[in-house]
């Protein structure tokens, strides 16, 4: 394993240990020569070896993010639990609200995805199981392209901006599916990166 100092170091990057955060911070010495991509892995590394410390994860999220902008400034970033996620098809702003690949957050999310091509319907479930008396709770949302409504848990829901098709991916909104799945959802403001988190998480 290469030491983070070292890579910022031949990145050309100054590097500061924040005690507060239990964080590294890696400041910009010469913008010009930065290897933006070399530099996201790791950052990417870091992040995995923070997944257990939600302060140093959101500091080190924070400077990622705002190297994925350098790269592409229309770029929204996502983090599910401090894991970066890659989008075939980028999430976009609809109405105020940003939606998403809904394969690939599903999967960041711990639920499965089904798709019916005749009703143009997509299933969502997670199933949760308590540790302490080994119950299983099943969250299911179904939704349907182009329709305010969803159906929670057998409930009909209405929403203000519904899942569409974009680039040949079913796009649902982020923060509905989110909180229907018990996530904490943020949003941040300097990079405009989208921070999920478990509820229970500290």
């Amino acid at each position: 394993m290469v030491p983070l100092r070292f890579i910022a170091q031949v990145l050309k990057q100054s590097v500061e240990w924040d005690e507060e955060l239990s964080a590294v911070i890696i400041d910009d010495d010469d913008e010009d020569d930065i290897d933006v991509d070399e530099l996201i892995k790791a950052f990417r590394k870091e992040l995995k070896a923070k997944h257990n410390n939600k302060h140093a994860r959101k500091a080190l999220i924070k400077e990622l993010s705002k190297l994925k902008k350098k790269n592409n400034d229309k770029l929204i970033p996502v983090f599910v639990n401090g894991e970066d996620i890659e989008f075939d098809v980028p999430p976009v702003i609809k109405d105020g609200r940003t939606l998403i690949p809904v394969r690939a957050v599903t999967n960041a999310l711990g639920a499965t995805v089904e798709w019916y091509s005749e009703t143009k319907t997509v299933n969502i479930k997670k199933t949760v199981s308590e540790s302490v008396y080994g119950k299983t709770t099943t969250t299911s949302i179904e939704i349907t392209l182009d329709s305010n409504i969803v159906v929670v848990n057998g409930k009909m829901v209405e929403i203000d901006v519904p899942a569409q098709l974009v680039d040949n991916r079913t796009m649902v909104p982020l923060r509905f599916i989110s909180t229907i799945l018990n996530k904490d959802i943020e949003w941040d403001e300097e990079t405009g990166a989208i921070i999920i988190e478990d509820v229970d998480n500290d």
